[in-house]
Order: C-alpha cells, then structure tokens, then sequence
C-alpha cells in the first residue's frame, strides 16, 4: 500500500488553463510541480468570458493531477449589480477592489469544507487576493507574490491618459499597499518571483520568511536554430487585453518602429497576442505597413522559428516577464527595457539587450538585425542562462523548498528562521 500523501490547499484568482499567457504558465507548471508531491485541492476562478465548454475542458485538465478542482466565475464580471455592490463594499471597507472581487462566500465554504475533511498541511494562495481566504486559517500557509502588486498598478497608474483614471488607479495602488503589507504581515511566508521583489517587500515586512521561486521557462526542447533569408522579422508576443502588453505595443508602434523603418525599411513587425488596439489594426491594414497581427496563437514556438529577433518593450509593470524568458529558451535573442528585464539574472548586452529609450532601443533592434554573428552570441548566452536558472525543473525545486519551509515554519517557528531572508 503507498504511504499517504501531504495535502495542500491551492488558491488562485485565475484558472491557469490553457497555459498559454505568463501569469498562468507559471501557476500551472508550479502547480503541476506541487502535485506530483502532495495531494493539491485546487480552488480558482475562470478567466473573463471562459465559455462552458473552455470551463469544462480547464476543470478536466486540472482534474487529472489535482485531487478536488472547484473553480466558479466571478460574480462581478457576469454581472453589472455585482460589480457595483463589490466596488461598494471596496469602499466602505477601504480596501482595494480586488481584495473584494474575488472574494466568494462559496469558495470560502468550499475551503472550510475540505479543511473539516482532510488534514492540510499547507494553504497556498497563488496571489494577492487569494490570501483573502488563506488570512483567517490556523493551518501553515504560504502567499506567492506574482509582482509587487502595488508597485505593479502605480506604474501603469502613471501610464494612463486619463486624468480620472490616473488619479482612481493611483488611489486604488494605495490601498494596495496597505493591503499587501498587511496580508504578508499576517500569512508570514512569501514567495516572489526575484531578488529585486524580495528586497523591496524585505524593506516594508522585514519580519516575513521570503522565498525566491522564479519564473521559468521549458528548456527541455533544443533552442531553435539561427534564422537564415527572408524577410527582416521582429516579433512581439502578448495578449493586449493587459494594459501594459497595451502600452508597450503602442510604444512600440509610435515610437520605434518609424525609426527602425528609417534605418531597416523592410522590416517586418509580427504582432502575437488577442484583443490588439484598433491603432494597430488600422495600421496591419494598409498597404506596405510591415505589421502582421497573428492574434491568439496555440503554438508560439513556431512563431519564435520565423522572427530574427523578439522585442519586449515595456514601460510599465513588474515581477519577471516569462516572455523574455521563454524567447531565450527558445534561442532569440532579445532587446527590452530595464521593466522587461527587471528580475532577471542577465547582463546586458550578454544575455540581453536591455534599452533606457526610443532611441537607443532603435539602435539595439538595428544593430541586431545587422549583425547576425551577434544575435547568435546574445542568443546562445540566453538560452544557457535560461537551463542553468529558470528552467521549469529548477522552479519546481524551489517552490517544494518555500512549501517545506512553511510548513516547517507553522510547527516551529524557530525552524524556518532565517530561510529564505
């Protein structure tokens, strides 16, 4: 008869199926990671607009490695008087609006009801407003931050056009601080996914156990081979539903492109990821523009085989971007900002070429795609920084030694001092 197995309670504010955006790679590779060594009850909400269909194959997918899936909608994206009554309730209890969004008192009785069935070893709450039902439980728990949350919404605050939107954005990133310090305050183990995160929560909560789980990539396939003829290709890769994918597209568009245009003028722009803005689709759309947009794509390897180089021009944002990550593991060599590259153990013009503006952003894209001897070099040394540091088996590592460590930590308290700081 084989032993029993720990259990361990997962709570996410998103379903990480499909496994095809950065935030639900990570949850869903760590998540498939954990069960492979605890018996996992995972607790989640589907993403905007999830079809019946899609929310059945999700909860079939999870179902064959975790022991219990319970994943529901959220009640403010279906319904306009839920939102209202949510954004009430954020107010009146001065707290960020998504600390109230993804709160559900079903799920809240779903978990207690596994929790009065089984013996849980471990709650982890796989972001921010997951911690909501992890806070008020007696058992070890542990809070992944994907980003500093806070730090994460004034920066796209400062991006908005909107005056309005600046000032609520703004407003709602300081009831995240608040919220956020309180939250890691109260759980007392945190996973981030860099250094740099871990430093800067270290300096608000210096009284948290901090583990650095970083992002990753998959490295088990071979990098892709050099790209020889055609025509000159940058590819960008990002649904532009997310406002800093948005924003960095756009950037992209007005900024740099014209200059690249100037020096390269039959550059090809591959766009990858829904929802673009009609800026661009206006763009795509005219004769001789040299923009592509593939939309929603299932296989992005395949596009990474038929682009030079990949551009990640981001200006706002944080944590670990994966699609720098997965590029590299791909073997592209890529040129982003110090926001696309923040968090990540690469040096610039060795593993990356890291941009400060328009400008030399231009010149990076253009010197690349110039010199094909360095754009191998570049690339070559991403992708062995990419097997030494981030590949998923490495994560996996990491992670079940934050979950022992919590564990630990709830039994003794003194057995986890100083893990992780």
């Amino acid at each position: 008869m084989a032993p029993s197995r720990d259990k361990l309670i997962w709570i996410s504010t998103r379903v990480p199926y499909p496994p095809v955006t950065g935030h639900f790679l990570r949850s869903y590779n760590v998540l498939k990671g954990l069960a492979a060594q605890y018996d996992v009850f995972f607790f989640g909400f589907f993403d905007r607009g999830t079809s019946d269909g899609a929310a059945e194959q999700a909860r079939s997918a999870l179902a064959s490695f975790c022991v219990e899936v319970h994943a529901e909608h959220v009640r403010s994206e279906r319904s306009l008087a839920w939102f209202a009554i949510d954004f009430a309730r954020s107010v009146l209890a001065w707290k960020p609006f998504v600390a109230v969004k993804y709160f559900s008192p079903r799920m809240d009785a779903a978990i207690h009801n596994v929790l009065s069935r089984h013996a849980v070893s471990l709650i982890h709450a796989d972001s921010l407003p997951s911690g909501e039902y992890a806070r008020r439980r007696a058992c070890a728990k542990l809070l992944t931050n994907h980003n500093v949350e806070f730090k994460r919404l004034r920066s796209h605050a400062d991006l908005h056009p909107s005056v309005f939107m600046r000032s609520f954005l703004r407003w709602q990133a300081y009831l995240l601080l608040g919220y956020e310090l309180q939250l890691i305050r109260e759980i007392g183990c945190c996973v981030v996914v860099s250094e740099t995160d871990r430093t800067t929560l270290a300096t608000l909560v210096p009284d948290a156990d901090y583990f650095v789980v970083n992002n990753g990539a998959d490295a088990s396939s071979p990098p892709l081979c050099a790209r020889v003829g055609g025509e000159p290709t940058v590819l960008s890769v990002g649904g532009m539903g997310d406002a800093y994918n948005r924003d960095a597209a756009l950037y992209f568009y007005d900024e740099i492109l014209p200059r690249v245009h100037r020096e390269i003028p039959r550059l090809r722009w591959r766009v990858v990821g829904a929802n673009p803005p009609p800026l661009l689709v206006d763009a795509a759309r005219r004769a001789g523009s040299h923009i592509d947009l593939a939309g929603f794509v299932d296989d992005v390897r395949r596009e990474y085989e038929h682009a030079d180089i990949v551009v990640v021009p981001l200006r706002a944002g944080g944590g670990t971007k994966l699609k720098v990550l997965e590029a590299m593991a791909a073997g592209r060599a890529v040129v982003t900002t110090p926001v696309g590259a923040e968090g990540i153990l690469a040096r610039d013009g060795i593993e990356l070429e890291i941009a400060t503006s328009a400008d030399e952003f231009t010149a990076r894209v253009v010197a690349l795609m110039r010199d094909p001897e360095r754009r191998f070099r570049l690339a070559a040394a991403g992708r062995a920084l990419i097997e030494r540091a981030y590949d998923w088996r490495i994560v996996d590592a990491q992670m079940q030694r934050a979950v022992s460590a919590s564990i630990a930590a709830a039994v003794s308290p003194v057995a986890a001092n100083g893990v992780g700081h």
